[in-house]
């Protein structure tokens, strides 16, 4: 049996962290993901990751930052006070990859210095190499 799921969209909001009752870390939040066959449809999945990955995901992203979750979809079932059945299905996440790009304004100027000393910069013509001027 599979039981793989991958998605990219957007955090709802802010993710939040809890803790379980043996001290593992849990992230819980939600994700908007545009369906591109239908501009004005948007599904709205929860996700839950845990440990390290919990820890990073709520560090580096926020509200509005693009991820890709890949995980297996679950279903988790309990019973209300009143004694009505519910069930809802989450993506447990074993891998998140943040899409945004956040840098500092270090690493924009690192950045353009180096793009500024690259001798290949905007150069298309194929360079003539002989054997002689390989170092090897």
């Amino acid at each position: 049996m599979l039981n793989n799921i991958n998605l990219i969209g957007r955090w709802v909001q802010d993710t939040e962290i809890k803790m379980s009752n043996n001290g593992t870390e849990i992230l819980n939040g939600t994700l908007a993901v545009n369906d591109p066959y239908r501009q004005d449809h948007t599904d709205f999945i929860d996700i839950t990751a845990f440990k390290q990955l919990a820890l990073n995901t709520n560090q580096y992203t926020g509200k509005g930052s693009k991820i890709a979750v890949s995980g297996k979809l679950q279903q988790q079932r309990w019973e209300t006070s009143e004694g009505q059945k519910r069930s809802k299905h989450v993506v447990v996440a074993n891998q998140i990859v943040f899409l945004d790009e956040k840098q500092s304004n270090n690493q924009n100027n690192q950045q353009s210095n180096s793009t500024q000393n690259d001798p290949f910069k905007n150069n298309a013509e194929p360079i003539d190499i002989s054997d002689s001027d390989l170092p090897f």
